[in-house]
This record gives C-alpha cells, structure tokens and sequence, in this order.
C-alpha cells in the first residue's frame, strides 16, 4: 500500500495525500496499449436508492483474449485489489451491488458482475447524501483531477460537520488502492490494469500520480451518477 501523510488545515481536518502505488517489479510504461476500459462500481443505500462510481482503465500492454475475457479480467482484477477497502469505509446499510465493464474505444458488449454485498462498518447511515471526495492528480497535463466518490459514510465517522480521523484513514486506504495498478485474475488474460484520468475530447487517458482524500464531503447527488438495475 502507498505511504500516506497528514496535513492539518485551518480547520483542523486532517486530509490524507500519497502518491499512487504502482505494482512491486512492474515499472508502468510511460505510453500504454490505447485501448480504454470502463468499469462502473453500482451502490445502494437507503433513501437515496441506486448511485454509481465510474472509473477509467488502460491496459499496461494489449491483452489477448476475447473482450468479454478481457472485461472479466478487469472486473476480477479490481475486485481482488480494492473490493475489500472499499467495503470496510461503507456503513452496513449501504451495499456494494455490482460491477459493469465495456471497452470505450472501439466499444464492446458491457458484462456485469452481481456481488450484493453490505458495507463493514459497524453502524447505519442517517444522512445518506454525503460522499467523500478522492482527487486524482494525473502525471501531465492537463490537469483536471479524477474524481472517486466513496459513498456510506458511517454516522460514527462524520461528526460536527467534519470526517473523524478513523474515516480518513479508511477514505486513505481506498484512495491508494483505486488509484493503483492491479494484475486481472483471468488466466487467459491476466493483464496489468492502470487506472486513468480520461478525457473525453481526446478519448484518452493520464496516468495517476498522487491522491488526495477532500477535507470536506460532497453532496451525492450532484456527483454520484444515478442508475437502473
């Protein structure tokens, strides 16, 4: 896991920065295969119904395999890497429902992964329209910042209008994981996966260099995109 370090503000919140970890032995090439990948996270909590993360992925090299291999591939890969501290910042109210991945470019069927799992943190959520904002830095320009909007703030962990230093860490824990590179799980495949900041314009990606943990929450409704099962 990357290192972290705190910096206090005037505020006294404490947010969390690091760099973006990258896999032990595997140097991520400055220039990866131009295929982009999709993978959207699915939640739900109560009240507020269905929301969603979207993420961007390139492959370190061109995988082999069937595209619907390839996708399985990122979806295993992520699961495998991010899954769990994911879950352990979720209230246990709040649910993990599924994962959706298609290829961007060139396009794909999407495939999707049920898993319908609830969030570890001990504890319900009364105030379900707030996320916490993990900024992305990418390594070149431009530098419009990615964004992961973790959802099912436990209650115990935001108090007097700010996060606990418990949930920072937690928060922390998933910015380092999301924004780090992870081998898939399809022996067929088992390609590098890089997560990146896309640009739509372009149709393609930055790699990330450095995570932030925002001092303050988001209204999830703004940010988080609704939708259907």
């Amino acid at each position: 896991m990357s290192k972290t370090r705190t910096q206090a503000t005037p505020s006294g919140q404490s947010p969390l920065r690091g760099k973006a970890g990258r896999l032990d032995g595997i140097a991520i090439a400055p220039r990866l295969a131009t295929d982009v990948f999709s993978l959207r996270i699915n939640y739900s909590a109560p009240y507020v119904g269905g929301y969603a993360n979207v993420m961007h992925f390139q492959p370190q090299s061109p995988p082999s395999g069937e595209v619907t291999e390839i996708l399985a591939d990122l979806i295993g890969g992520f699961q495998d890497n991010a899954q769990d501290v994911i879950l352990a910042a979720m209230a246990q109210d709040c649910r993990l429902i599924s994962y959706q991945a298609h290829r961007v470019t060139g396009g794909s069927p999407t495939i999707t992964d049920v898993v319908d799992l609830a969030g570890l943190v001990v504890g319900t959520v009364d105030n379900t329209a707030l996320a916490s904002n993990l900024n992305f830095v990418p390594t070149a320009a431009p530098w419009n910042y990615g964004h992961f909007y973790l959802c099912g703030i436990p209650d115990v962990d935001f108090t007097e209008n700010r996060f606990t230093p418990n949930y920072l860490t937690l928060a922390g824990n998933v910015a380092a994981k999301v924004s780090s590179a992870f081998v898939g799980n399809v022996p067929a495949v088992t390609a590098t996966w890089v997560p990146i900041v896309f640009e739509r314009k372009t149709q393609s990606g930055r790699t990330i260099g450095f995570w932030q943990v925002g001092a303050q929450p988001t209204v999830m409704k703004r940010r988080m995109r609704p939708w259907a099962g």
